[in-house]
């Protein structure tokens, strides 16, 4: 076999690929789309790069580990020595670029005790993950290229780009691949800049890439940080939901097994050159989310949703129109409903199984109405003046339906909903 992608002179591709490098690949999605690759094209070899911070886990590739069609290898991808003699000993001819610092969660600087995006805290490590490390692969592809051993420099976003959208969009009327980028956090602006890289890298010397930038993906195997496994795993440890403002903020659901088939498809007959949304246009508030899980998880949502006040620009919504990606015959196909049911059903089935280490901390409740004690542990210390459902602390134990006692540092700390 050629081991070269002939492109079709439409620019699709006529997919012939052979060694493929995945970025980030023990990660959450890294890991689903790694696995699909593994399995389905056994003709490829497959070699995986991760540094295994705290959200990857080589467990979320334990059931290819023994194939002979795939490597993992263990570094970081901003190692310019490193990604290069990778790309030489395994002759890489295809990059899936996966590799991004996740922002949301409790922000690791004291400082910014409040803050829950790690981006505000640490701006500069996105900036070298996500566009210098972006940087190392594209000049190393680009060696490749010009030797005529490279095919595709495939490399995910984010619908954040975009900026936010406005609550009074339709759902026909979402951003398309065309809109001007418009980032309002540091993570999204380093995807920019990452993916505004890729795209001159084709424009300079015509290295075949494709782009895609997707809504929020969910599923089984994703670190509980994000907002559905987060709230899953309080769940199941009866513990409070604390929701950020009204709980109004919209967003559209993407179920993992969709995108990884979306990234099978652009493989296919993805346009060299292009950028493709990939999304659903059905979208849920984070009250509905939480309501649904706590249904699933038979919780009381009276009981264990409370609010709190809004993390640092907390878009109300992003929207995007998946029409070009569409027109190549790809749709999601898993519903909500459906993804989230499965979604809990993994997590119901691992809870004791210690998939990941260290997760006490993404699962703090939001510090922007919390206080350290003295043993350095994050305590609510007030109530929320709102007209929407509040928590607060009380030493007052008569409202024992409403109430959700958590035990911390020997005290016992009580979430109470307002009653007015």
């Amino acid at each position: 076999m050629d081991k070269k992608k002939n492109l079709q002179n439409d620019g699709t591709s006529s997919l012939q690929v052979i060694r493929i490098y995945f970025f980030r690949g023990a990660g959450f999605i890294g890991s689903h789309i790694t696995v699909h690759f593994v399995t389905q094209y056994p003709e490829f070899q497959i070699v995986v790069l991760d540094k295994l911070t705290h959200c990857a886990s080589k467990k979320n590739l334990k059931e290819i580990e023994c194939c002979k069609n795939f490597e993992f290898i263990q570094g970081d991808i901003r190692s310019s020595d490193l990604v290069r003699h990778i790309f030489t000993k395994y002759e890489i001819d295809t990059v899936i670029h996966i590799a991004a610092e996740t922002h949301v969660g409790i922000s690791r600087d004291n400082n910014l005790i409040g803050c829950t995006d790690h981006s505000f805290g640490d701006p500069l490590s996105f900036v070298r993950t996500n566009v210098e490390g972006t940087h190392v692969l594209l000049e190393c592809s680009r060696e490749r290229w010009v030797q005529k051993k490279f095919n595709l420099f495939l490399h995910m976003s984010t619908d954040e780009v975009y900026g936010e959208s406005s609550l009074t969009d339709k759902s026909w009327e979402g951003k398309k691949e065309t809109f001007v980028l418009m980032p309002t956090n540091p993570y999204a602006a380093s995807k920019a800049g990452g993916e505004l890289l890729v795209q001159s890298y084709h424009h300079s010397f015509q290295l075949p890439v494709i782009i895609t930038r997707g809504n929020n993906t969910y599923g089984p195997k994703q670190y509980p940080e994000k907002l559905i496994p987060k709230f899953i795993t309080l769940l199941q440890r009866n513990k409070p939901l604390c929701i950020y403002g009204t709980g109004k903020n919209l967003r559209c659901y993407l179920f993992v097994s969709d995108l990884v088939k979306a990234y099978d498809m652009l493989m296919h007959k993805g346009v060299i050159g292009e950028i493709y949304n990939i999304g659903s246009t059905t979208e849920y508030s984070n009250n509905e989310v939480s309501e649904q899980l706590c249904r699933l998880l038979n919780k009381d949502v009276k009981e264990f949703m409370h609010y709190v006040k809004d993390r640092p620009k907390n878009d109300l919504r992003y929207l995007i129109n998946c029409e070009k990606i569409l027109a190549l015959g790809w749709k999601p196909v898993v519903s909500f409903e459906k993804g989230l049911q499965l979604t809990v059903d993994w997590y119901n089935n691992n809870e004791h199984t210690h998939h990941w280490s260290g997760i006490e901390s993404a699962l703090e409740s939001t510090p922007h109405q919390m206080k350290r004690d003295n043993a350095g542990h994050l305590q609510p210390s007030h109530s929320i003046k709102s007209g929407i459902k509040q928590f607060s602390t009380s030493n007052d134990h008569d409202d024992k339906d409403n109430t959700n006692h958590n035990h911390s540092n020997g005290q016992e700390v009580t979430y109470k909903r307002d009653t007015e």
